[in-house]
């Protein structure tokens, strides 16, 4: 039997390591310009400073919730001088009770009617209750230093706006949270204009569901909630509406 030289062996393994090398190289280059392009885009955002108001319009704070006992206290205690309704979607645990014992209101969603998904529903049964000028939407994961509120009603009011929303600094609490959000960001800034998406001439939409502020005129004139019922991506949905009635909606971020 013939014997294959050994430089042979070598060689060819020499012509497989180089593509690979390359193909690793430049693997490692395009997660690095992503990365950096999607920070780029993420801080061109407005920035929202906290800052001390004096008599804030009036408004009011709708919390969606299911299942949030571990976290709903503590993001009710946010809104302390807001009026704050919790719409409980059918929970199995104590999220109403601690919801209550917090100071908010807490309203039942109600049975889910045929066509809509739990969110939207929660949110556009919350947003029937009272007459303020502004309505404020947030997660009920969530939680904001005390000013944050009365700054983004200020922010909002001296610009005129119609809605306003907020990319908060995320806490991340868990390994899991550490390891796939800051992902998910970057996955969804990429491709994102900052100018594009706080200009109301520009089809471009963007939005954070977990913390959305309208003013109400402007939300029953697009139709609110009710308007993306079976919508899975319902911020976005409601961005797009009032981008397409040329009305201006602010994407903020707030590291404070």
């Amino acid at each position: 039997m013939n014997e294959i030289p050994q430089e042979l062996h070598i060689s060819s393994s020499l012509d497989l390591a180089w593509p690979v090398f390359f193909a690793g190289v430049f693997v490692a280059l395009a997660i690095l310009f992503f990365a950096w392009l999607s920070r780029r885009n993420y801080l061109a955002l407005p920035e929202l400073k906290l800052e001390p108001v004096a008599g804030p319009p009036t408004h009011s704070v709708v919390i969606p919730a299911r299942n949030e006992e571990a976290s709903i206290a503590r993001c009710v205690a946010s809104f302390s001088g807001s009026p704050c309704l919790v719409v409980d979607d059918q929970s199995s645990d104590r999220t109403a009770a601690l919801a209550r014992a917090a100071g908010a209101q807490v309203r039942p969603a109600g049975p889910l009617p045929r066509g809509w998904l739990g969110k939207p529903h929660a949110c556009w049964t919350g947003s029937r209750d009272g007459d303020s000028e502004w309505l404020a939407f947030v997660d009920a994961d969530t939680w904001y230093d005390p000013g944050f509120l009365p700054s983004l009603l200020a922010y909002a009011d001296r610009r005129q706006l119609h809605a306003a929303t907020v990319f908060p600094r995320q806490e991340l609490e868990h390994w899991y949270e550490r390891l796939l959000l800051p992902y998910g960001l970057g996955l969804y800034f990429t491709g994102v204009g900052a100018a594009n998406v706080n200009n109301p001439r520009h089809p471009e939409a963007l939005a954070n569901g977990q913390c959305l502020l309208f003013r109400r005129s402007a939300y029953k004139f697009i139709g609110g909630h009710a308007s993306v019922a079976n919508s899975v991506i319902e911020d976005v949905a409601l961005a797009r509406l009032l981008k397409r009635h040329r009305m201006n909606i602010a994407v903020l971020r707030c590291e404070s």
